[in-house]
């Protein structure tokens, strides 16, 4: 979305982070502008203080500021704590216990968290406190502090927490060590308890929108008038880490718990949009830190996310983003390590995955090794059919890198692995896998002979889808077009799209849009209505590039209409794709798109008038040619 902001759309997106934003490097000003806030100055972090009613001479306040790094939260968090605790004397803050790791991020913040737990603690155990737990749980002991354990519940959720969702954590049997007490505990002092840690700085409440309904909770009724508890991502931080260092059973029970509640939430058992599948997607993580990763593999991600072999959330709602976040809760060091709690082949599975859903974001050098030790695990398991699958997605990556000798070999091996399996599928699709790689390595003969077997092999299993379609077909048609078949294209290609468009499979409908949009062109001067029928269909195949969200496909796409645009005196248009495709290339070290790139670039340039810079495009692609052994293109670049 901010990428595309970025090229051209009439929007404003301001966005604050803590973390820097990787794919909005090299995008500049005016597109994009950055602006780093610092800490506070000490003078200014003393004015804060004394804004909280700290009291004390500046010297000590502007000290203080200094001692706490200036970090905003911290100071504040040690302003309420000096008022509330500490008679408000900016002198008296030396009297706040030390942590023992000081190394660790937000140190000053944690420093001040710990004693709030400790103060809150106190204040529970006090002889008055006692009398009333004893009415309450016949407990001589006070359970742990509700405001305590409301921290200790914010700990668990990395986003503003649903009060249904608290709800569920409180109801009976209570979770050991954590929320004793809050299902009995009266409302008021719930309420006592949350304005407390509101009044401090350590927790935030999001009130219902005037036409919700109030919330039918069974255990925290006293908030029923709220959408959701929130907090600083520092103080989530701390007291999860604390919840599950020290008291791990508390830790899994509570995950378990809302794991399942946020896996039966959707009313659908496959959801179909996105929206529907969030609470999926919030179930995989907790369900990854109760330990469950097999079954959330098994139940919530392969049965309703992908609906099983369909790959739903990217073929039809081209959600990689959002589907590699889902599946990082299955690694134990994303994207190399998976859990050990998968079996083997489960292993394998997320590991291919997650090398793909890369692929799609554009990430190529990321994706090469997930998708590497995949393909080593399945063929260690003779699981031909995942070992093909791997192997394949590798030919494809070393394409798209520029590497065509590997991508060759790999694309060898595909067809291998895949006549091991014996599904039919495989050995059909994967032969132009290869056979795309031999194209643009300039051995078309070889590719067409390939491509003539996978289409006979799928007539024969699939007799009333007699042209290659999909990804398959858009190849087969990509050759066609390299030998001037375009009549031939548009019976092909407006044939599948037919297909596809039924199925709604978004990139299999921007393949035939393209392969369609680039007949036209190639024949657009001989009959002239194909003139407006290519511009159409350059245009709807970006638009639906775009929504199925494949970074490198954006890319391909992008290249093609660019070209059109060339062909038809629009240096300026032209520029606006190329300017895009270079930075998907560059970000994701695509060769291959970056020896298309020059070549355009080269006549842009001399379009332009540039001849010298014409010259030097010229130069750089041929290097690439070369270098890459993609020799589809050695004659193309040496005629320029």
């Amino acid at each position: 979305m901010l990428k595309e902001l970025a090229y051209g759309q009439p929007g404003l997106c301001l966005l604050s982070t803590r973390v820097p934003i990787e794919n909005l490097a090299g995008i500049e000003a005016p597109k994009h502008l950055c602006r780093r806030l610092e800490n506070f100055e000490a003078h200014d972090g003393a004015l804060l203080l004394k804004n909280l009613g700290v009291r004390g001479p500046q010297r000590e306040l502007e000290a203080a500021s200094a001692e706490y790094k200036g970090h905003a939260l911290a100071l504040r968090l040690l302003g309420n704590y000096l008022v509330k605790v500490l008679g408000a004397d900016v002198r008296r803050r030396n009297e706040i216990p030390h942590l023992t790791d000081e190394k660790k991020d937000g140190y000053h913040a944690r420093r001040v968290m710990q004693a709030y737990v400790h103060w809150f603690e106190a204040e529970n155990a006090k002889p008055q406190k006692l009398g009333f737990w004893k009415k309450l749980m016949g407990k001589k002991q006070p359970p742990v502090s509700p405001e305590v354990a409301l921290l200790k519940l914010m700990g668990l959720f990395d986003r503003p927490a649903p009060v249904e969702a608290l709800d569920i954590l409180v109801k009976k049997p209570a979770i050991a060590g954590l929320t004793d007490g809050l299902a009995s505990l009266p409302a008021e002092r719930l309420t006592e308890a949350l304005d407390n840690l509101k009044t401090l700085g350590l927790l935030e409440t999001n009130r219902l929108k005037n036409s919700a309904l109030p919330k039918n909770l069974g255990h925290l009724s006293a908030l029923r008038e709220l959408e959701s508890i929130d907090a600083h991502p520092l103080v989530r931080e701390h007291f999860g880490q604390k919840l599950e260092a020290e008291l791990p059973a508390a830790w899994r029970e509570a995950n378990t718990r809302l794991y399942r509640y946020y896996k039966n939430l959707p009313d659908k058992h496959l959801p179909d949009t996105l929206e529907e599948m969030e609470p999926l997607f919030t179930a995989m993580a907790f369900g990854a830190r109760a330990g469950l990763q097999q079954e959330v593999l098994d139940e919530v991600y392969w049965e309703r996310i992908r609906w099983k072999g369909d790959s739903h959330s990217v073929k039809q709602l081209g959600a990689f983003g959002t589907d590699l976040a889902g599946l990082a809760a299955l690694f134990e060091q994303p994207w190399s390590k998976p859990s050990s709690n998968l079996s083997k082949a489960g292993q394998a599975a997320v590991l291919n995955w997650a090398g793909f859903r890369l692929r799609g974001l554009g990430r190529l050098r990321e994706a090469v090794e997930p998708i590497r030790v995949s393909s080593i695990i399945a063929e260690n398991l003779a699981d031909w059919k995942n070992a093909a699958t791997g192997a394949s997605n590798l030919s494809e990556l070393y394409l798209s890198l520029g590497a065509l000798r590997e991508a060759v070999d790999f694309g060898r091996q595909a067809v291998d692995f895949a006549d091991r399996s014996g599904e039919w599928g495989q050995k059909m699709i994967f032969r132009t896998t290869l056979a795309d790689a031999l194209h643009q390595s300039g051995q078309s003969a070889d590719a067409e002979r390939l491509f003539g077997e996978a289409e006979a092999m799928q007539r024969e299993r699939q007799p009333k889808y007699r042209f290659l379609y999909s990804l398959q077909g858009y190849r087969y048609c990509d050759l066609l077009l390299g030998r001037g078949k375009c009549a031939e294209v548009l019976v092909r290609a407006n044939t599948t799209l037919k297909w596809v468009m039924q199925a709604n499979w978004l990139l299999d409908i921007a393949f035939d849009q393209f392969s369609i949009a680039q007949a036209h062109a190639a024949q657009s001067q001989e009959i002239p209505t194909s003139l407006a029928a290519a511009e159409q269909y350059f245009n709807h195949a970006v638009e639906s590039i775009r929504r199925a969200e494949h970074s490198e496909f954006i890319a391909k796409g992008l290249l093609a209409r660019a070209n059109w645009r060339l062909q038809t005196g629009r240096p300026t248009a032209a520029l606006e794709d190329l300017d895009e495709v270079y930075e998907i290339a560059e970000s994701g070290s695509m060769g291959l798109y970056h020896v298309d790139w020059h070549i355009t670039m080269s006549r842009l340039q001399r379009m332009e008038g540039d001849d010298a810079a014409a010259a030097q495009h010229k130069e750089e692609a041929l290097r690439r040619v070369r270098e890459t052994g993609y020799l589809r293109r050695l004659g193309e670049a040496e005629e320029l």
